[in-house]
């Protein structure tokens, strides 16, 4: 498990990818959260893929651009720190343990109904040992625990990737590969009438995942959900990983069934970050790929099968990647990630994309915005969250919120015990939900003035 750290930009694919799946989740926020979808046709939208080609970064004097559904596009925002529009950072609470002084921890994925949410991640223990991490809110209170493996031995670190709650108290989580009785599998952890228990998804023996924990779920509800991955098969007697594949797992019931498919040779393996489903039938999941520049890749997955379509380029010029997704119906999306100018929003509407750029903060240098989640309760309000870099050199957290017909940026307080000296504190937020408009948690890091790096929550009308 390594410390949480301001994402470093790489060479990457910013990627749409459709999934229209029979008993999918819907998503509100990042991690799926639930929503006021609508059935659709488990088809993906028309003129989706033509549309994809289409997809370009507009001028940073341009206006920006409305999330999906919302009215026409508006002004660039209102300046930091509106009134009424700051969210609230503190430190996350650790498990109860005799030596908490030894701890470290690292939130990763966040999912909330209304007022209750939960937060999932890795714990590192007083005595060294990694174990799975759950933060829940209940009541304005939030509460660490550590949730242990049930029959099961994690072959990396024991953590949990994901989160997708769809009322209160009911809950999956996605976690780290482990070793049972029966082979390999993913540990699913779900929350059931008060209590964690552990499902598992199978895994083929011949498959090399290309994340060992679960970073895109979402759930319509506590016996409907779906995760998505991708790996390498393996083939011959030498076992070569050499075929790259989709890797769809379900859930219906109690049971998690695996079906996999191989990528086209025309397209690229995808590392899947984010998945929210507009309806019961409809899903959109966003990825990259190492090495690539400017494309994007559509894939639907239907039951029983998975199919990618050919990537297409979008900006030739542009390295990045799109790191969060919320539907809040089918086939009406908003996404956030990163570019070679700055973080940027890209929105799915009436079958077709469009993007632009966020309203920057006057004293973020050139290009160092970076969006890495977004949540959106409904059509016409969203929360995105991100970082940026001032010109001292430090790493700032960023809210922007889309309300009323524009983008704007609100100001985040830190934690008391940040560090302050210029250009030597690195925060940032890496993941959002919103229970309904205007309440929500984010998720992340800060640098203490004790020099170590802290998980952090922000918190909105909560």
């Amino acid at each position: 498990m390594s410390a949480p750290t301001t994402r470093m930009r790489v060479c990457a694919l910013a990627a749409a990818l459709t999934l229209a799946v029979g008993g999918c989740a819907s998503g509100a926020g990042g991690s799926g959260g639930p929503t006021d979808a609508s059935p659709v046709s488990g088809a993906a939208p028309t003129g989706l893929t033509a549309a994809v080609t289409a997809v370009s970064m507009v001028s940073r004097s341009a206006e920006s651009s409305s999330p999906a559904g919302s009215s026409s596009p508006a002004g660039s925002g209102s300046a930091t720190g509106s009134p009424g529009a700051t969210w609230h950072a503190t430190a996350a609470p650790v498990p109860d343990e005799p030596d908490a002084s030894a701890r470290w921890e690292v939130l990763r994925s966040v999912s909330c109904v209304a007022t209750f949410c939960v937060v999932v991640g890795g714990y590192v223990d007083a005595p060294g040992g990694n174990d799975q991490l759950v933060e829940t809110l209940t009541d304005g209170r939030w509460i660490a625990t550590v949730l242990p493996l049930e029959s099961a031995r994690p072959l990396g670190d024991a953590e949990l990737g994901s989160v997708s709650c769809t009322a209160p108290g009911v809950c999956v989580a996605g976690g780290s590969e482990v070793s049972t009785g029966d082979g390999d599998a993913l540990a699913m952890p779900a929350l059931r009438n008060g209590t964690w228990t552990t499902d598992f998804a199978p895994l083929p023996a011949n498959l090399v995942l290309t994340d060992d924990t679960v970073q895109a779920l979402s759930c319509a509800s506590a016996t409907q959900c779906v995760a998505i991955d991708s790996g390498m098969a393996m083939s011959g007697s030498a076992q070569t990983p050499d075929t790259p594949e989709n890797v769809v797992e379900r859930l219906d019931g109690t049971t998690w069934t695996l079906s996999t498919s191989p990528v086209p040779a025309s397209s690229t393996k995808l590392d899947y970050g984010a998945l929210s489903c507009g309806s019961a039938a409809w899903c959109l999941a966003t990825g990259r790929a190492p090495n690539s520049i400017g494309a994007l890749g559509v894939t639907t997955v239907e039951p029983g099968s998975v199919t990618q379509a050919a990537s297409n380029t979008a900006d030739s010029t542009s390295s990045g990647a799109m790191l969060g997704v919320s539907c809040p119906r089918a086939g009406e999306c908003t996404a956030v990630g990163y570019a070679q100018q700055g973080g940027f929003i890209t929105t799915l509407h009436g079958g077709a994309w469009s993007s632009t750029w966020p309203p920057t903060p006057p004293d973020a240098s050139p290009g160092s915005v970076e969006l890495n989640s977004v949540s959106c309760p409904t059509t016409t309000w969203c929360a995105a969250v991100g970082n940026y870099l001032d010109t001292a050199g430090d790493s700032v957290p960023l809210v922007l919120v889309w309300s009323g017909g524009s983008w704007r940026m609100l100001r985040v307080t830190l934690p008391d015990d940040a560090a302050s000296t210029a250009g030597k504190h690195v925060s940032t937020l890496t993941g959002v939900s919103c229970g309904s408009v205007g309440s929500c948690v984010a998720i992340g890091s800060y640098d203490s003035s004790r020099d170590d790096t802290v998980a952090m929550l922000a918190t909105v009308g909560m």
